[in-house]
């Protein structure tokens, strides 16, 4: 009994052992299926974010390369199937300009265990693919394995491209642009500039670059108002606005500026970008053309008086000659003893008085033609010395220094006189308080060492006109100007700057120059030098001359003058000194009488301006019937219509009116021996 108790006993024991066993077994095995189905939905997690990744992911055999384990992503972004990617390595489709550099990588993955890299990819068409590739190295079972994610960076790396291309672009185009370019934030500070600052302003970039724009821009365009340039640089957007801005060395330049506000995506202010373009030519220009406008407008009222004056002084011309020359005839019927011969010299004096008065307008009208004749200046300034003091006012008082033996230069005496008035005129108006003008004639005679002392000398005699004043006086750079065609220092309206280049001009016609001396306040001298000659003038000679060595013999004279008193004039004085002359009115008539007395005629004296045909036409038609006729040509017109260069040019003798009984018979005399 006791043997089976025992055993009993031993059988429970073991079967409590076994069941305790037992459920530790139970415990186990579901433990073992908790884990097994962990790992079952954790191998389904992984595969899931392995398949539906955006990325490819890859496992590489280290040693072979070829693939293990792949995505469909890694297949599908290089246009192959599974099936075929399954069989490819890595070398299959790694550009070949790469491939040696993935090896490196592949090598150093398996060595330091990661790496992240760049690399391209050629795809099954033939397209290369940027591609970042992100590996670790992995052992399993003993074979080294490399697991890569690849990441398709083409756009990306196209868009970086076509960033940088844009900013090389702009960075070319911000540098090299014609015009200044500037950046400024809201505070008005300068955040960046290209380099044409150098050129424009004379800074350095880095001497601009964070400063306030005050620095740049004068300051009355800084100050709140509609044009101001802060208005313009936060109200958004401005065209072609100009300021004037201050150049480094202090001097100013005029600008014009667009300007436009730049903001982020946000609509956020960022900055304002400014394009300067210098303008200062172009208003330099602008300016200039206005001056030339009224310049212009000067000559144009000037060629207009010239024509007025031209046209007075043709009738008033022919006026002053019937009344000087019907004076003259009268004088010679009366006794010198009585007083209306006293009379008739003083009428005969007011005429000459009255053309000298004509040439003076004609100087001012330029419309009188060269007739260079032997000259004395002394007689010139002497004939001027009246009008100038007239025209200088009595606030300035005149010196006049002549030389008392002159040479005499070969010169057009109204063109001379012309040069005296603009040189007066010109002193008068460097002294609207006054002072003192001086007139002086010299006998000059230059050698090489005086020429090298005097701009543009020539060794030789000369007579030197001096026109001084004691006026304003000019500095070298007005003087460096002062003969330029329509250079002025005057306001506008006050002056057509005419007046010293006229008389450059002149002078330089006479084979002469000028010396100017002038200093600020100290008033200036011009000095006029004229080649000399040593006959005497031709004027002084013919004084010597008598009415009665200048008469006829006979001669028939056929003349035309449209003039009624100067035709009758003509026709007594002509007579009455031994001439035959048959007077007519017109052309028409000169071819009639001509006809009609066969042209027996000696000279044709004819005015140039007929009513019906010019004088030179007559001439040809007249010289057609009678090669030996001589001509005599008159005409009170200084303009077009007298034909100076044509009649200068042929060779015919010319008789400017108004003219003296004794000129008119010397005139007469000269044609018919020239003929």
């Amino acid at each position: 009994m006791k043997d089976e108790e025992k055993t009993r006993e031993q059988l429970l024991s073991e079967l409590v052992e076994l069941r305790q066993r037992l459920a530790e077994f139970e415990e186990v095995e579901a433990e073992r299926k908790r884990v097994e189905e962990a790992l079952r939905e954790s191998e389904e997690r992984y595969r899931s974010i392995f398949e539906q990744a955006a990325d490819s992911i890859v496992l590489v055999d280290a040693e072979t390369g070829a693939l293990v384990e792949f995505n469909d992503r890694a297949y599908e972004i290089l246009g192959y199937t599974g099936e075929e990617f399954e069989k490819m390595k890595t070398p299959d489709f790694e550009v070949i300009e790469s491939a040696e550099e993935v090896a490196k990588h592949i090598e150093k993955i398996v060595k330091e265990g990661t790496d992240t890299f760049e690399t391209k990819h050629r795809t099954k068409s033939g397209e290369i693919r940027d591609v970042q590739v992100s590996s670790r190295a992995i052992s399993v079972g003993g074979r080294d394995f490399v697991q890569s994610i690849w990441r398709d960076i083409t756009e990306r790396k196209r868009a970086e491209r076509v960033l940088r291309e844009s900013e090389e672009k702009y960075h070319s185009i911000f540098e090299t642009a014609a015009n200044l370019i500037i950046s400024v934030n809201e505070e008005g500070i300068i955040v960046d500039c290209n380099s044409r600052i150098r050129e424009v302003l004379g800074y350095e970039q880095d001497e601009i670059t964070g400063q306030p724009m005050a620095k740049i821009i004068h300051p009355d365009y800084l100050a709140k108002g509609q044009d101001s340039l802060m208005e313009i640089l936060t109200k958004g957007f401005s065209y072609n606005k100009e300021y004037k801005m201050v150049r480094k060395d202090g001097a100013l330049i005029d600008v014009s500026i667009n300007s436009a506000r730049l903001r982020d995506e946000k609509g956020e202010f960022v900055r304002t970008i400014c394009i300067i373009h210098d303008i200062t030519e172009r208003k330099r220009m602008e300016e200039e053309k206005e001056r030339a406008q009224v310049q212009l407008l000067q000559a144009q009222r000037m060629n207009a008086i010239g024509i007025l004056v031209s046209g007075v002084a043709h009738e008033f011309n022919n006026l002053l000659g019937a009344i000087q020359g019907y004076a003259e005839l009268a004088m010679m019927q009366v006794d010198e003893a009585d007083p209306l011969h006293t009379d008739l010299q003083k009428i005969v004096r007011i005429a000459e008085r009255g053309g000298n008065l004509i040439d003076q307008l004609l100087l001012y009208g330029r419309k009188h033609p060269m007739e260079p004749t032997l000259l004395n200046l002394n007689r010139t300034v002497g004939h001027l010395l009246e009008m100038v003091n007239r025209l200088i006012g009595e606030d300035i008082a005149i010196n006049i220094d002549l030389e008392p033996d002159l040479w005499t230069v070969r010169a057009d005496e109204v063109s001379i006189e012309q040069v005296i008035m603009n040189l007066v005129i010109n002193a008068r108006e460097a002294m609207p308080k006054g002072g003192k003008l001086a007139i002086k004639t010299e006998n000059v005679t230059l050698d090489e060492d005086d020429c090298e002392v005097i701009p543009e000398a020539r060794p030789g005699k000369f007579v030197c006109l001096s026109v001084a004043d004691t006026g304003v006086g000019m500095d070298e750079e007005i003087m460096q100007h002062i003969f330029e065609p329509f250079f002025t220092t005057k306001e506008v309206g006050k002056g057509a700057g005419l007046g010293l280049s006229v008389v450059y001009g002149i002078v330089k016609q006479h084979e002469g120059w000028i010396d100017v001396h002038s200093e600020p306040g100290q008033g200036s001298m011009f000095q006029i030098y004229l080649p000399a000659l040593t006959i005497k003038p031709e004027d002084e000679i013919e004084e010597t001359i008598r009415l009665q060595d200048l008469q006829g013999s006979g001669e028939r004279i056929l003349l035309v003058e449209d003039e009624e008193d100067v035709r009758g004039f003509l026709t007594r004085a002509l007579g009455e000194n031994g001439y035959i002359v048959l007077g007519a009115a017109n052309a028409k008539e000169a071819i009639d009488i001509f006809e009609r007395e066969k042209g027996e005629f000696h000279l044709v004296f004819t005015d140039v301006v007929l009513p019906d045909l010019d004088g030179l036409q007559l001439v040809d038609q007249l010289l057609s019937r009678n090669p030996q006729l001589g001509v005599l040509l008159s005409s009170g017109y200084t303009d077009d219509r007298s034909q100076w260069p044509v009649i200068r040019e042929r060779g015919f003798p010319f008789l400017q009116k108004p003219y003296a009984l004794a000129r008119l018979l010397q005139a007469t005399r000269d044609a018919m021996e020239s003929s």
